[in-house]
This record gives C-alpha cells, sequence and structure tokens, in this order.
C-alpha cells in the first residue's frame, strides 16, 4: 500500500529523531536553571526564548553531527534516521541549517550579546562536527563547554553569570564524562576509520575507567550548588537519594564490567540522571 506524504512516521519522526529531543529538553532545562539561580523568580518571555534557542541550536549540532557520521554510524549506530535511509544526506543538513537559524533568529529580540552568543554557540557546534570531532579529546571539551554553556547563557536572560558557575562546572565535567564514555561505546566503528579518540588512541578499558572515576568526581561537585547555600535542603535530598546512588552505581559497574552492553545501558541510564539533576536544580 503506498504510503501517504502526510505519514509523520516516514517523514517528521526521522527529522526530530536526528535532534535527539530528549537533549534538546536537557538544553533548554539548563537554560532556566541558569536563569533560576541567578534570581529570576518568574517565567518570562526572554526567558522563554533562551530556552527555545539553545533547544533549537542543540538540534542543529545534533543533526549536523549524524551528517558527518553517516559511516561512521553504518558500524556503530545502523539504525539512526540517515544509515538506515529514513532521511537523506541533503534533508538532514537542510535540516540543521534551518534549526539554526531558527535558534538564531529567536535570539535577536534578546539584544545583540544573547543574538551574537547564540551565533557562537552555532558556528562552535557545527565546527565540532564538521572538524573536530576526530581530533583528541579536543572535540570532547568542546562539546562540554558547549552543554555548560546552555546554563550560562539562560544566566544572561538576568545578569548574574557568578551564580552559574557552579551549574557550569558540574555540567562541563558531567558531559566530558560521557563523551569519553561514548568512544568506548563507538569504538569498533572509529577504529574502522581510523578517528582519533581516547578510546582509540588510549584503549577502551581506559576509556571506561576515566568515565567511571570522572562520575565519582561529579557526585561530590553536585553538593556544591547546596554547601553554597544557592539551593535548599530539598535539592540536597534529590540529589543525595535520587542522583548520586546511580552516578556511583554507574562507576562501579563499568569499572568491573566494562562490556559494551553495560557501557551502551550507562549512557543511557546518564542521560536521564542529568535530567533528574535539573528537576532538582529548579525543585530546590
Amino acid at each position: 500500500m503506498k504510503r501517504s506524504v502526510f505519514d509523520l512516521r516516514v517523514y517528521i519522526i526521522p527529522l526530530l529523531t536526528l535532534t535527539r529531543p530528549w537533549n534538546c529538553l536537557s538544553a533548554a532545562l539548563a537554560a532556566l536553571v541558569g536563569a533560576h539561580v541567578s534570581g529570576a523568580t518568574t517565567f518570562k518571555v526572554p526567558l522563554a526564548l533562551a530556552m527555545l534557542t539553545t533547544g533549537a541550536i542543540t538540534g542543529g549540532g545534533n543533526a549536523t553531527n549524524d551528517y558527518f557520521d553517516q559511516e561512521i554510524d553504518i558500524i556503530n549506530k545502523p539504525r539512526r534516521p540517515l544509515p538506515s535511509h529514513q532521511v537523506e544526506p541533503h534533508s538532514a543538513m537542510l535540516w540543521a541549517g534551518l534549526l539554526y537559524v531558527v535558534g538564531i533568529g529567536i535570539s535577536l529580540p534578546l539584544g545583540i550579546l544573547m543574538a551574537t552568543f547564540a551565533t557562537t554557540m552555532a558556528i562552535l557546534a557545527f565546527l565540532y562536527s564538521w572538524k573536530l570531532k576526530s581530533s583528541f579529546l579536543a572535540g570532547n571539551l568542546l562539546v562540554a563547554f558547549l552543554s555548560s554553556m546552555t546554563v550560562v547563557y539562560g544566566g544572561l536572560t538576568v545578569g548574574h553569570l557568578g551564580s552559574t558557575l557552579p551549574s557550569m562546572f558540574i555540567i562541563f565535567v558531567f558531559m566530558l564524562c560521557r563523551e569519553v564514555l561514548k568512544t568506548a561505546e563507538d569504538y569498533v566503528g572509529d577504529s574502522a576509520r581510523s578517528i582519533q579518540t581516547i578510546a582509540v588512541l588510549l584503549g577502551r578499558s581506559i576509556a571506561v575507567r576515566l568515565f567511571a572515576g570522572g562520575v565519582i568526581l561529579v557526585a561530590g561537585l553536585l553538593f556544591w550548588p547546596w554547601l553554597i547555600g544557592q539551593v535548599t535542603n530539598l535539592y540536597f535530598v534529590f540529589v543525595l537519594l535520587g542522583v548520586v546512588p546511580f552516578l556511583l552505581a554507574a562507576a562501579v559497574t563499568l569499572w568491573f564490567w566494562p562490556g559494551q552492553r553495560q557501557v551502551y545501558l550507562v549512557l543511557r541510564v546518564t542521560k536521564l540522571i542529568f535530567f533528574i539533576w535539573l528537576i532538582a536544580m529548579l525543585a530546590g
């Protein structure tokens, strides 16, 4: 039976999958956290625009990443929209470009500083996928930096950037840990294409153990906002019971059982853990 041109499963869902909607939502919430810790007490239009900007640019960066990773994903992630031929390569780049333009366009009413910030982040996201992802550690550091800037962008809507430092640093270290672990997950495809990642150059087991040690550090850093009085005891309880135990469990699991299945599982669980931490910041 011939499919209708309006069949969402054929057109829209694969394009949305390219953006990794969960990542876009987390980026938007990080901007909200940045405004929250900087003193925002009400949800106003500038904050909504900042959240939409970070979400759109994150989506554009993810779509760009998939475009440049097509050959690697044939090995590592054959079910992604591009290697599975659900989306044509030119459509993916057009979609990424549209998301960048939308994100920057939404930022324009926020002023020249916010628009310049958004444009810079979009350019860096593109450069990462185009040139820097295959470089040793530099690409990982850039992704962690871009992720941490989402909370700063939210803080800019209020103007007290010093308050975003703890959240920014926590996000940077946490995302750097996940990026290192991703090199272990993608080891087979990256090594086949001679991509110079941490796992390829230093060994997959070292990459896994670097992640394990890193998330233990993150578990300690999570108490920083509470120690300086930035959040309430509700945050402390939330993190102590709902975040830290799972981070430590992830570290122990991969230290003793660093298999591919465990790496895959921990990457998915830590994505959820990050989301829970953002909610804890807002609740606290």
